[in-house]
């Protein structure tokens, strides 16, 4: 840190959501700051911040923001007839705060940065009133009457900022940045949500994902809110989350109760979250561009994807020769209609899914292959169904019905069979990678091999029955 910048590091979450509805206001104002695990900005920051929050509301949210006298947000943060003294010498003043961690001045939320002794003196020369101490005992302590939208939420609900006080003792610094939290709340249809992480860099992207998922639909529940930022954040920054912050990624959730603002805590199953961080996962996701496929991984609900993989093959056996797909057809429970009867989509789907699949089983540690990697065999049957000779493709998609009820039941001797007699009937020699798909090691991913194997030949020819 240089001496004309302030380096601020992730603590609770009410000082982390303070500290990016600060940089909010900084990006609006396009003044620059530099954000990985923590954040640094220039200490000419703080004042240009806090002029650039009341524009921020005026612009941006429609509405009139005060923080002096009675006000909605944070009444009485300081008096009426303190707003010139605030604005023109307090601010600024804030600037040269240094820290300090000592009994007598100590943070409970940062470092501690505190304005100067020497400075001080100054200001008490300047204050407009008799009680400086009591103003400035107020910037040095956090109590509920600074955070009065919440109420009695922050000393009923367990945290580890609060630990049950009246008060807490906070910096000059904290205590400013505090009228900045409100902005980093984002209003959804369950309440308002700010996600939390031990990671600047993280809260950042991860709330700004969100808030670009709300301004398509206010509707989304915070899970998949959630389970979006995480996909966003795996795909573009295509960078590894230490298992730390993985673990500690959660949702704050402000609600209205019958008299006070409520606080709920939310987060993914660890699983998940790793599952959704993963760049080649959330690409085949995005790639598969289907909201019911998301919300199967979000809810953990991995092995229903060789279910659906399975109605998918037939959905597209049964457009291939005009049949067409009926209201209640089990494929539509999982995809836009539109897109149901769209034969290239539902063949990229069916050369997806067995991918997806297996990577989530590998990611969760539910992946043990005796030989070989199963993501390779993969791969190898989806080349060998591209590469057949046309007259067992032919031949194939006229059993494709029967042959993908065989796999459903998981009735591989009969699965074989029914391969051989077609690779034989057409004195082709029977691939390989199909032997090591049978292989008992592979029991567990035997439906997807074979799906994987499947799904360019159904794609290969037109008719089949």
């Amino acid at each position: 840190m240089t001496k004309n910048k302030i380096t601020l590091y992730p603590s609770n979450w009410l000082y982390n959501a303070a500290v990016f509805g600060f940089l909010k206001v900084l990006n609006f104002k396009k003044i620059n700051f530099e954000i990985s695990g923590g954040v640094s900005f220039d200490r000419s920051a703080i004042k240009e911040g806090y002029f650039g929050l009341f524009e921020y509301h005026k612009q941006v949210l429609n509405e009139i923001f005060k923080v002096w006298g009675k006000n909605r947000r944070y009444p009485n943060y300081i008096q009426a007839d303190q707003k010139d003294f605030f604005e023109q010498h307090y601010v600024e003043k804030l600037a040269c705060v240094n820290k300090y961690d000592t009994t007598e001045r100590r943070c409970s939320f940062c470092e501690g940065y505190f304005i100067p002794k020497e400075l001080l003196d100054q200001l008490k020369k300047c204050f407009p009133g008799k009680n400086f101490e009591g103003f400035m005992n107020q910037r040095e302590k956090f109590q509920s009457i600074h955070f009065t939208e919440l109420g009695a939420a922050l000393t009923e609900v367990p945290n580890a900022f609060w630990n049950m006080s009246q008060s807490l003792p906070i910096c000059h610094l904290c205590s400013f940045l505090i009228i900045f939290n409100h902005l980093a709340f984002t209003k959804t249809q369950e309440g308002e949500i700010f996600i939390n992480a031990p990671d600047f860099g993280l809260i950042w992207d991860l709330n700004r994902f969100a808030e670009e998922v709300l301004k398509r639909s206010k509707e989304n529940e915070i899970r998949k809110i959630l389970g979006s930022s995480l996909l966003q954040w795996a795909i573009r920054r295509r960078t590894l989350v230490g298992a730390w912050s993985m673990l500690n990624i959660e949702v704050i959730v402000k609600r209205n109760g019958k008299r006070d603002v409520v606080i709920d805590y939310f987060d993914l199953p660890a699983h998940i979250t790793k599952v959704l961080l993963d760049y080649d996962i959330a690409s085949l996701i995005e790639k598969i561009a289907e909201e019911s496929i998301f919300e199967l991984v979000v809810r953990g609900k991995f092995s229903e994807l060789e279910k659906v993989n399975y109605y998918v093959l037939r959905a597209i056996l049964k457009l291939k020769v005009g049949e067409g797909l009926s209201e209640n057809d089990p494929v539509k429970s999982y995809f836009k209609s539109s897109d149901t009867n769209k034969l290239n989509h539902l063949y990229t789907v069916a050369n997806l899914l067995p991918e997806l699949y297996v990577s989530i089983l590998k990611k969760i540690g539910r992946c043990e292959m005796v030989e070989g990697d199963v993501s390779r065999l993969l791969n190898k049957l989806k080349v060998t169904g591209q590469a057949l000779p046309p007259k067992v493709i032919e031949d194939l998609n006229a059993i494709a019905y029967r042959l993908m009820e065989q796999v459903r039941l998981g009735n591989k001797d009969n699965v074989f069979y029914m391969l051989l007699r077609s690779f034989k009937a057409n004195n082709a020699r029977f691939p390989d990678e199909l032997v090591e798909a049978f292989k008992p090691e592979n029991d567990k991913y035997f439906k997807t091999l074979i799906f994987s194997f499947l799904a360019p030949v159904l794609g290969n020819v037109e008719g089949g029955g």
